[in-house]
This record gives structure tokens, sequence and C-alpha cells, in this order.
């Protein structure tokens, strides 16, 4: 409890060009003058202060998780994405040749990039269905 004392003594240092020494001296002849209820008080409020700190740690221990775990998900969701996408390149590969992919995939990386991306939205009504049947199946 002298530690925080002193510290919290530190900051009413009367000069600034006293020596460590004889102010560690001044402040330990303070505490040995005060009475057990202002060491008690001070052991108190030391209590308090460790105890919102480590409560503030946990929380932000917290929130980095949740952050973690929200930018994992993302991340998830993206490759989710682009699995999909080259599956359905694949489909169309086989059902229409390579001629017309090129343009197919760029619609596709367009929609994509959009924030209400569907697989579905990047093919014609032919190929829908199979891709509602290869999700369902999944």
């Amino acid at each position: 409890m002298f530690i925080s004392f002193r510290k919290e003594m530190m900051k009413y240092k009367p000069y600034n060009n006293m020596p460590m020494t004889k102010y560690s001296k001044f402040v330990s002849e303070r505490w040995k003058n005060l009475s057990e209820e202002a060491k008690v008080e001070l052991q108190r409020q030391y209590q308090i202060n460790r105890d919102q700190k480590l409560r503030r740690e946990r929380v932000t221990i917290a929130d980095q998780c949740i952050a973690n775990h929200e930018r994992t998900k993302r991340k998830s969701k993206q490759i989710d994405q682009y699995a999909n996408v080259a599956w359905i390149v694949k489909v169309l590969e086989k059902q229409r040749g390579v001629s017309c992919i090129t343009s197919t995939i760029l619609k596709i990386i367009d929609i994509m990039k959009s924030p209400s991306f569907t697989f579905t939205a990047a093919l014609d009504e032919h190929n829908v269905s199979t891709v509602k049947t290869y999700i369902k199946d999944r």
C-alpha cells in the first residue's frame, strides 16, 4: 500500500528539483503519521482501481475476440462465394463451351462486388435450376 501512496503523493511533489531520496523519506514520514482509517481508505481505492482496470482489460479482450470472429466469418463467407462462382463457371464451361465464359465471369465478378450477392443472379433461366439443385444437394 505504501507504494501506491507514494505514487499518489508524487503528483503533489512540492519541488521539481527535490531529490527523490529526500522526497521518499518525506512521504514515508507522512505514511507513518497517517491514521488507520486513511490507510484503509487508500487500500479500498487501490482495490477499486485495480478491479476496474482488470474489468476494462477483460472487456477489451472480449471486444478483440468478437472482432476477430467477425473478420473470420467475413473471410469464410468470401471463400464460399468464390468457391460457388468457380463451380458456376465449370457448369457454364460444360454447357456452353469456352467462348462465352469470359463475359460471364466478368458479369459474375460485377455481381459479387454488390452487397446483396447471390449465385443465381449471374445466370440465365436455364442455369438457375441447375445451381438451385446443386445448392440443395450441398
